[in-house]
């Protein structure tokens, strides 16, 4: 499923956000949204999602409007995965991903076999099987992102939209996360990740979108937009990209001035 976004504006109150946003995801692409805090990445995934609908522009997801699609035909195409908060209440690693199939049944029904199975199968293909019966609260935090991720899995969506999934994570939990979201973008997924991390960008993302200001700064093949000046312009701070085997490793210019 492709995600297509035309001058989109958004303004909270007199303060505009986003300012004639456009981009166009890919069936089967890894996007990475890059930007400083409050330059508008999640007003713009609240857009996408439908929970934003004052927008202006277009959003169009598989060809059809946003403001189209009823919240079951959204939950239908598209999945959001959150930062892991820790909070679940108790609940299960199961009760967790079948939280993902609600939107295929009816009010007050419970899960049947059909439910379990899709879970089973997210379980398996993020390779958390094992902790079905596990207290979500116990688990480590590569554990708990995983979690979620096969929760969206379960949603049956073709998109995929994660707010920082490394956010918090340590460093070997951070490239055990992303080196599965690149292979849900492997397996056919539309992925769109927010991301502190221009690294993980540069690594895993085949497409990159950077903001500033509310504004695309940059929009494109993640090797075209990932460059040094587009960095310092973004973050403020000058960085040299050191060749790596076939990528290259982004290190900034530390000066004892």
């Amino acid at each position: 499923m492709s995600v297509c976004v035309r001058e989109l504006g958004f303004t909270y109150g007199e303060h505009q956000v986003l300012n004639n946003v456009g981009m166009v995801l890919p069936d089967g692409k890894l996007l990475a949204v890059l930007g400083p805090n409050g330059v508008g990445k999640t007003t713009l995934f609240r857009c996408i999602l439908g929970l934003e609908k004052n927008f202006s522009g277009t959003i169009e997801i598989d060809g059809d409007d946003v403001n189209s699609l009823s919240a079951r035909q959204m939950a239908a195409r598209i999945a959001y995965i959150p930062q892991v908060r820790g909070n679940a209440f108790g609940f299960t690693v199961m009760d967790m991903v079948l939280m993902g199939t609600s939107h295929s049944m009816s009010i007050m029904s419970v899960p049947r076999q059909k439910q379990v199975e899709v879970a089973e199968e997210a379980m398996e293909s993020t390779g958390i099987a094992d902790l079905r019966h596990r207290s979500f609260v116990h688990l480590s935090g590569g554990e708990q992102q995983l979690v979620l991720i096969a929760r969206a899995l379960a949603q049956k969506a073709g998109i995929l939209v994660m707010d920082e999934p490394t956010s918090s994570l340590d460093f070997g939990n951070q490239a055990l996360v992303m080196k599965k979201v690149r292979r849900l973008a492997d397996d056919g997924y539309t992925v769109m990740m927010s991301t502190h991390n221009p690294q993980h960008a540069l690594w895993y993302a085949d497409l990159s979108l950077a903001m500033k200001d509310g504004e695309v700064e940059e929009f494109g093949r993640v090797n075209d937009v990932m460059r040094p000046e587009v960095m310092e312009r973004l973050y403020g701070i000058k960085v040299k990209f050191v060749k790596d085997g076939d990528s290259f490793l982004i290190s900034p210019e530390v000066r004892n001035d």
